[in-house]
Formats: C-alpha cells, sequence, structure tokens
C-alpha cells in the first residue's frame, strides 16, 4: 500500500502530465490556425495582384494557379 505521501506525489505527476499535454495541443493547434491563416492571406494576396495586373491588360510571367 502506498503512503500519504507517495499518493501525493501520484496526484501531483498526473496533475502536471495532464497539464503539459493540454498545453502541448494548445501550442499545436494555435500554430496550426496561425499557419493556415497566414497561407490563407498570402494566397489572397497573390490572386488579388494577378487579378490587378490582368484588369490592366498586363502579363503575368509568374506561375499561378486558379
Amino acid at each position: 500500500k502506498l503512503t500519504a505521501k507517495q499518493e501525493w506525489y501520484l496526484l501531483l505527476s498526473g496533475h502536471w502530465t495532464g497539464c503539459r499535454s493540454k498545453l502541448l495541443l494548445l501550442f499545436g493547434l494555435s500554430t496550426f490556425c496561425y499557419v493556415r491563416r497566414r497561407h490563407r492571406l498570402r494566397r489572397a494576396e497573390r490572386m488579388s495582384q494577378i487579378r490587378r495586373l490582368l484588369s490592366e491588360k498586363k502579363t503575368c510571367q509568374c506561375p499561378h494557379h486558379f
């Protein structure tokens, strides 16, 4: 049987393990959302530039996807 001190350490280590895993999950999710948002913004800027160039009847030599 575990002593009271051992039970306390076991409870505390489980608590810290849970906190670490939640923080890691939160960090991963926020990084994923940041990268996705940045990708969308860059794509929107590219499309805006392409539309502007096409409306000005300029030829665009850069590769792009519609």
